[in-house]
């Protein structure tokens, strides 16, 4: 008999409980008691649903607080010395998450090519089991009446993605002597863990190490086996290796090295398929098969997964009690259910969330077990005819500004009349309770549509008049009309769907509601111009259009899995080339294209990457390509590491980039030492992921590093991120700090841009 397994179902509840609970204990409006009782409550509905959707194998210890790296850092004792002051075990964990007035939080960056974040574990050689949450996990649910099977980030994923000081440096652990001493030593805290969870009745535990899929240097493999075998010291559980996201690297190696007793892959990737039937496997192991994809919302072809698992079951010999059926990977990449949302039959037809997924997986287990007398006549995802002609068009394209950035940002800076050491945000305010509250009012129809947008400009006029009171150089008219930075645009475009209740966490409570894009994507109106001609209308100073890039828009939407996303990207490019020219015509001489997801989209393969950078790099061009000499264009990236893309970044051609470098206190920015970066930096001198306030001496820590390898005359002044998720008793005083950080710096060093290049 086939069986199943999924995991990391959301945890965000189908009404953001889990965000909900979150924010009231930081607010102060719960007690610990009811914070954790209501966190349990939440864990205990993600059990039952598991259980009500037929899965054979249900897991534990994927929930978590905050985030599982996390987990991993608090319960091996990875616990920087700057946290030393904090004795409660909870405010010590969300101080490692979030910083606290004494200690900035740890960093925080991209889980592989998605769009959770995760909070990157500081190592300094030393583990030691603290406490097992895994074993206290699995004991809750055995209260419960389940019987689960749980899942722990593997030894090798939480040290490759770590960090370590390394002469004052923070770097990969494996760029360093140091690879090697941390994964063994971690392995023995493993494997005391596991040893704790065998003597307390648990059968079977999952390892999930995405980072197999990455192109790690084949030296590493002998201190992974090695690694395992401490780990397996004296186990006799079932062990499942699990990994996705991408097809594992040195499938053979791995297989005949490592003992466990069933590997789990993401067979949406055909390279695995061809690896199983080429390699094979020991005939005493079993095969975990991912084929639910959990990166997309669209019904999967079930009877092409049949044919797949007959082929791979011919192929190996394997019986179906050597089969075990799971989604792909991660279920926490999708909304939880569309038992809320209203869409189109039409459309919601060829839909699955988390919970329809499950079901779906299901239906593929009574399918292969003959229970089912499916009918397979109504899976096909309409076929986009014309993709093949765009492609063609894409692979044509060579766009370029039409004049080089010397000339074009000395005339800027002229233009605009800007200061040296300029300084700006990265374009939302935060979104109040009351600004919340409006906004539903005007959805459900309880305020109409000329007091709603009285209110917006209410709130444009006020922030226009605050920057300018702070002495902002470059204003924002704060983003109060936009819900969202992808969903703004995707209300607003043709081919997008929205949902009411999709959200999928990003990281700790913040949560996103990533559009559908399902038909061709087409702009029918002008999307920003109404609110940013009336913020420029409000003052002299230069203000800034912001809009959402190609890439980001495409990465953080859900996409169709039949059409390429070159052709998709191409269509919102095409979309947004028009309201740039539209914003130019209407006077606005800066204009803003966020691409946070630049990187995010970065194949994990290195054969894969060149193609999608050159692309990547291209079609943000494209958008820009018309634009006149003296209008200025600036990008935003943030959590991004860009030592292996910075050159495709200046081939980007804007003529500012503002980055993200508080958390890692300026180390990104060593990432432009080999590569001469002649355009203008908007270094962010503030984690606005964190409510502390950052002192003036902070930022000016940060700028002054980073003058090693950037000339002041292109230096600007910003936030990392944008405002939109924080107070306005947070923003006013670090602004105040960040402004004065840049008259500090001016009376040092000059008050006018001289020099330029």
């Amino acid at each position: 008999m086939f069986r199943t397994t999924a995991s990391y179902f959301p945890r965000i509840g189908l009404k953001r409980e889990y965000k909900q609970n979150l924010e009231s204990y930081w607010e102060k409006k719960i007690s610990k008691e009811e914070f954790v009782s209501n966190m349990q409550e939440i864990q205990k509905h993600r059990l039952d649903v598991y259980s009500k959707s037929g899965l054979d194998y249900i897991v534990c210890n994927d929930f978590t607080y905050y985030d599982f790296m996390l987990d991993l850092s608090f319960m091996f004792g990875c616990i920087p010395e700057r946290f030393s002051h904090i004795q409660d075990e909870l405010d010590l964990y969300f101080a490692m998450a979030r910083g606290d007035s004494k200690a900035q939080a740890q960093e925080m960056t991209k889980w592989f090519d998605t769009n959770y974040h995760y909070i990157v574990p500081e190592f300094d050689g030393h583990f030691e089991l603290k406490n097992n949450t895994v074993l206290k996990n699995w004991l809750e649910d055995k209260k419960l009446g389940y019987d689960t099977t749980p899942v722990i980030i593997g030894p090798f994923t939480f040290i490759s993605l770590g960090k370590i000081n390394d002469n004052n440096k923070w770097l990969k652990p494996s760029q360093t002597k140091e690879f090697r001493s941390l994964l063994l030593n971690v392995a023995k805290q493993y494997n005391t863990l596991l040893i704790q969870l065998q003597e307390n009745g648990v059968r079977r535990i999952c390892f999930d190490e995405p980072a197999f899929v990455l192109d790690y240097d084949k030296s590493f493999l002998k201190d992974i086996f090695d690694a395992y075998e401490i780990v397996k010291k004296n186990i006799f559980l079932d062990i499942t290796l699990n990994s996705y996201y991408e097809s594992l690297s040195y499938f053979n190696e791995i297989i005949e090295n490592i003992n466990f007793d069933t590997l789990g892959l993401d067979f949406t990737f055909r390279e695995n398929v061809e690896n199983v039937i080429k390699f094979g496997l020991p005939k005493d192991k079993k095969l975990q098969i991912g084929l639910i994809g959990t990166r997309h919302p669209f019904k999967d072809n079930l009877n092409e997964a049949k044919q797949l698992i007959g082929l791979v079951q011919k192929k190996l010999s394997l019986s179906s009690d050597q089969m075990i059926l799971s989604t792909a990977g991660p279920l926490m990449h999708l909304p939880v259910s569309l038992e809320l949302e209203n869409f189109d039959p039409k459309i919601s037809n060829k839909l699955l969330f988390s919970k329809e997924k499950l079901q779906h997986l299901n239906l593929l287990k009574n399918i292969l077990n003959g229970r089912s007398d499916y009918d397979f006549s109504d899976e096909q995802l309409e076929k986009d005819e014309n993709y093949e002609e765009t492609l063609l068009t894409i692979k044509k394209l060579n766009p370029k500004r039409a004049h080089p950035f010397k000339l074009r940002y000395i005339e800027q800076v002229k233009s605009l009349n800007l200061p040296k050491f300029p300084t700006t945000t990265i374009g939302s305010f935060p979104q109040t309770k009351e600004l919340r509250q409006k906004r539903s009012q005007f959805i459900s129809g309880k305020i109409s549509e000329s007091e709603y947008n009285q209110y917006i400009n209410d709130q444009i006029k006020y922030i226009v008049k605050l920057q300018e009171d702070l002495g902002i150089d470059v204003l924002v008219h704060g983003e109060f009309e936009r819900s969202d930075m992808v969903e703004f645009f995707a209300q607003k475009l043709e081919g997008f769907l929205c949902t009411k209740h999709g959200w999928v966490i990003s990281y700790g409570s913040r949560a996103i509601r990533p559009p559908i894009i399902y038909g061709k994507v087409k702009r029918t109106k002008p999307m920003t111009i109404k609110e940013i001609v009336y913020a420029q209308s409000l003052t002299k100073k230069p203000l800034k259009g912001m809009l959402t890039g190609p890439i980001t828009i495409l990465n953080w939407s859900f996409t169709r899995p039949n059409v390429p996303k070159e052709v998709i990207a191409y269509e919102i490019a095409l979309a947004l080339k028009e309201e740039v020219m539209d914003l130019q015509k209407a006077n606005i001489k800066i204009i803003q294209i966020d691409e946070p997801a630049f990187r995010e989209g970065l194949p994990l393969k290195e054969s894969k990457k060149k193609d999608y950078l050159e692309f990547a790099s291209k079609i943000f061009r494209f958008v820009v390509e018309d634009v006149d000499k003296l209008t200025q264009i600036h990008t935003h990236m943030c959590y991004s590491e860009f030592d292996e893309i910075v050159n495709y970044i200046y081939e980007m051609d804007a003529d500012c980039i503002s980055i993200e470098a508080s958390r890692s206190k300026g180390d990104i920015i060593s990432s432009f030492e080999k590569f001469k970066y002649d355009h203008a930096i908007g270094l962010g001198v503030w984690d606005i992921h964190s409510p502390r306030v950052p002192s003036v001496e902070e930022m000016l820590e940060i700028a002054e590093r980073s003058f090693m390898y950037i000339d002041k005359n292109l230096f600007w002044i910003n936030p990392d991120c944008g405002l939109k998720t924080r107070k306005y008793e947070e923003v006013i005083p670090s602004l105040k700090n960040m402004i004065e950080a840049a008259k500090i710096l001016r009376k040092k060093y000059g008050e006018k841009i001289e020099g330029v290049l």
